[in-house]
């Protein structure tokens, strides 16, 4: 997976761009100087009459001289005003944060985008969905968006779930968004998604800001455990893996059991004084009623007596020091 991407990985996106006045002017005036055979209609895209497709910026660039195509390449992806994907009037990023790099609240969209969203893919549609009942979760996977991508506005929708009596509340952004997320992640739709390679070997504040996402979603605290709930055994395995071999947490085996009489549900669960503080420590909580019922939980266990064995109190208070 890539680390960052750039304009040109979007070849053969279907993407369209908006680019500052005067370099597109020198753009195509360069092209016409020493193209003059080639036949582009450029005069509507030469005059911002319409956003110009990116596949024609890339034959153009790629009729000119080596030096001149560097140079271009250049002034075009940093002048970019707007981006968007299709040449009908889907809502395009404006003044987007090119080459869009990995990031820690990147791998936060990504947490998301297993747990509560995803990517939907029908009929050349990518956009990107969340759904929460928690409205500082939503502005917050807002905010995550516009940090990393840009200026783009999101559409939002409520919906009712009658049987629980459940308010929810959807964010989405246009394809665009969903077509750079796919680049980063693969398939993000139902049962196709995973947690991603870029995500496995990324850095530890990545992984906890992913899990910590994971954990707002599909979390839960009871009277003396921290679980997880979720129907992708590949995704359950993923976690495991990352609470042991990253943050030294052992969480339990993992269960499986039929809900509803059709949907397998694999469980994961983390207990005990040692592994419930470095959770706390290291991934926590953002949704902030899960966040307040760990504080009262962490305090809760600070007033309990607790047997600890040979050695393993002395190494636990030095590593919360650290």
């Amino acid at each position: 997976m890539l680390k960052q991407i750039e304009l040109w990985d979007l070849y053969n996106k279907n993407i369209y761009v908006k680019i500052e006045k005067q370099i597109i002017k020198q753009f195509f005036e360069n092209y016409e100087k020493n193209n003059s055979k080639i036949k582009i209609k450029i005069w509507a895209y030469k005059n911002q009459r319409y956003f110009t497709p990116l596949d024609t910026i890339i034959k153009i660039l790629n009729l000119f001289p080596p030096e001149e195509e560097i140079k271009f390449k250049k002034l075009v992806e940093s002048n970019i005003e707007e981006l968007k994907f299709g040449s009908g009037k889907a809502k395009p990023i404006k003044n987007p944060r090119l080459p869009i790099k990995f990031s820690p609240e990147l791998a936060k969209i990504c947490g998301h985008l297993i747990g509560d969203g995803g990517i939907r893919l029908t009929k050349g549609d990518y956009a990107v969905h969340y759904t929460n009942k928690n409205p500082f979760l939503i502005e917050q996977f807002k905010q995550n968006i516009l940090k990393t991508f840009g200026n783009i506005e999101p559409y939002y929708y409520e919906y009712k779930i009658k049987d629980n009596n459940i308010d929810l509340k959807v964010i989405r952004f246009p394809s665009i968004i969903g077509i750079i997320l796919m680049e980063f992640f693969g398939s993000m739709i139902k049962d196709t998604k995973k947690v991603p390679e870029i995500i496995m070997n990324s850095d530890k504040r990545s992984k906890s800001l992913f899990l910590q996402a994971l954990y707002d979603d599909e979390g839960c605290i009871s009277s003396n455990r921290i679980g997880i709930c979720i129907t992708n055994k590949e995704v359950i395995e993923s976690i495991k893996k990352i609470l042991e071999t990253e943050f030294l947490i052992q969480p339990t085996k993992i269960t499986k059991r039929v809900h509803k009489g059709w949907l397998d549900l694999y469980r994961l669960e983390i207990h005990g004084r040692k592994d419930i503080m470095l959770f706390s420590k290291e991934i926590s909580f953002s949704h902030p009623k899960k966040k307040e019922k760990l504080k009262l939980f962490i305090k809760e266990y600070k007033n309990k007596n607790f047997y600890f064995r040979k050695g393993e109190l002395k190494n636990l208070i030095q590593y919360l020091r650290n």
